[in-house]
């Protein structure tokens, strides 16, 4: 009976301790499953504010971010958000004591770098092809870097004596030489017409050549859009790029300087990268049709120049273009004897009035009859057409003799050649920094239309949450943090 006695005291003592530890075990595994649900319910809380993105944004720029600031409700709302998801993900059995939200990514820090991100992920995902690759594909990889040869010929003409013509009864060779050049030419005397075509350039202004090469179709707004607080002013932004060709022509140092001013861009467009692809996608321009509901009827133009018009925008445009132009048009003229020949007919009496080297003359008028080409090529890009980057006897089309008639004269299209929405990416890629910048101005802008508290400020693509929620008498904190 003593041993039964003992036994059955053991075995209750055995039970007893096995029904303690599985209690134990139930209990720890019940904090450990209530540890769990907290994170997993803060996730799935924070998640929720994540899908609040900005649909119109999406749509239209697939970029992903949502409005911390909450349509102006303030960031206090979407900690209130918070509390209510996370409590109802929980259940009544959890107590949510206390969540703050205490950091965020924004859209606009470190140099924009979740924009560029989401612009190369996007692209990737879009298999986008075009940018540089095919810019350079139809250039044959080289831009308008001109040869260091015509640099040193343009020092040699600066060297070279002016002319002049010894009044002596007798007629040197050289004399005889120089009559046969002036031959049926007409002359530079006071009472004969001026046969410079200097005198043409020199008076186009800005208007005069938006006025050229513009089609008659083309409507272009001057309407001011207010830019106060865009994201590039904001973070002061600007363009380094504000240059116009000199257009008179009459001094060899700026010649110099705008022929070398927009020659090399090639390896600024390679750096491009996606950005080039993503505006050449997403963003509108002259050519193109605009889409309904925008601020800027001509985006890339925007995006490129950062005038507040589409007008100023344009005409900024037209003058960037002509200068990347200009020294492939400038490059191939000295190099074709042929027209150098014509130009030469137009220098020597230049130089004989005027006293200058006939040589530098020779080049100052190259560079003028080369900018009227360069308008012309803007006007045929702006119908539509594509044109051979580098010209050829048969592509080019402007006459030394008559160069107001260029803008009636027809282009020659070709299939492989350059649009006019490519040379805004080759603009984009000289001043990309700006550009991005440029980029969120036009979806801020686009979307206050939508959503008018909108603030790129507070355009958020991740964000640190800290939570405090406590079951069966534990507290239990977290941290987490989620984003696109």
């Amino acid at each position: 009976m003593k041993n039964r006695g003992s036994v059955t005291i053991f075995c209750c003592l055995i039970i007893t301790a096995i029904v303690i530890l599985g209690i134990t075990a139930i209990k720890v595994c019940g904090h450990h499953l209530a540890k769990a649900k907290g994170a997993i319910a803060l996730r799935t809380a924070m998640s929720s504010v994540d899908a609040g993105y900005n649909s119109y944004i999406f749509e239209n720029y697939h970029i992903l971010l949502f409005d911390k600031n909450c349509d102006g409700r303030g960031e206090a709302y979407l900690e209130e958000q918070l509390i209510r998801d996370l409590q109802y993900n929980l259940g009544e059995s959890f107590t949510v004591e206390d969540v703050s939200v205490n950091d965020y990514q924004l859209i606009l820090e470190d140099d924009l770098v979740a924009f560029k991100e989401q612009i190369t992920d996007y692209c990737g995902y879009a298999l986008l092809e075009g940018g540089a690759e095919a810019i350079l594909e139809s250039t044959g990889g080289k831009d308008g870097t001109l040869d260091d040869s015509i640099y040193g010929d343009m020092e040699t003409a600066e060297n070279e004596e002016p002319p002049v013509l010894e009044e002596t009864g007798e007629t040197s060779e050289s004399e005889e030489s120089e009559q046969e050049v002036f031959h049926g030419l007409p002359s530079l005397g006071d009472d004969e017409e001026d046969t410079d075509p200097r005198d043409y350039t020199e008076n186009l202004s800005s208007e005069m050549i938006l006025s050229i090469v513009v089609p008659e179709d083309m409507e272009v707004s001057s309407e001011i859009v207010p830019l106060t607080g865009v994201p590039s002013l904001e973070n002061k932004i600007f363009s380094m790029i504000s240059y116009e060709i000199d257009n008179d022509f009459d001094d060899m140092d700026m010649l110099r300087k705008d022929v070398g001013e927009y020659d090399s861009w090639k390896d600024s467009l390679v750096n491009g990268g996606a950005g080039l692809i993503y505006a050449a996608n997403v963003f509108n321009c002259a050519t193109e049709d605009a889409r309904e509901n925008t601020v800027f009827s001509l985006e890339l133009e925007y995006i490129v120049a950062g005038r507040d018009s589409d007008l100023a925008n344009l005409k900024s445009v037209v003058n960037k273009i002509i200068g990347i132009r200009f020294p492939a048009n400038f490059g191939y003229l000295v190099s074709d004897s042929l027209k150098m020949a014509e130009v030469k007919k137009f220098s020597w009496p230049i130089a004989l009035a005027t006293f200058v080297p006939e040589p530098v003359v020779r080049y100052l008028i190259a560079g003028c009859w080369a900018y009227v080409e360069s308008i012309f090529d803007v006007r045929c890009l702006l119908e539509g057409q594509r044109m051979d980057f580098f010209k050829s006897r048969t592509t080019w089309k402007t006459d030394l003799t008559d160069l107001e008639n260029s803008q009636n004269l027809e282009g020659a299209e070709s299939d492989k050649g350059l649009a006019y929405k490519d040379y805004l990416l080759i603009l984009l890629a000289l001043d990309m920094n700006s550009g991005y910048y440029r980029m969120l101005d036009v979806i801020e802008l686009n979307t206050k239309q939508h959503y008018p508290e909108f603030d790129m400020n507070h355009a958020a693509v991740a964000f640190m949450t800290d939570a405090h929620i406590t079951y069966d008498g534990r507290d239990y904190y977290y941290r987490e943090v989620f984003g696109y």
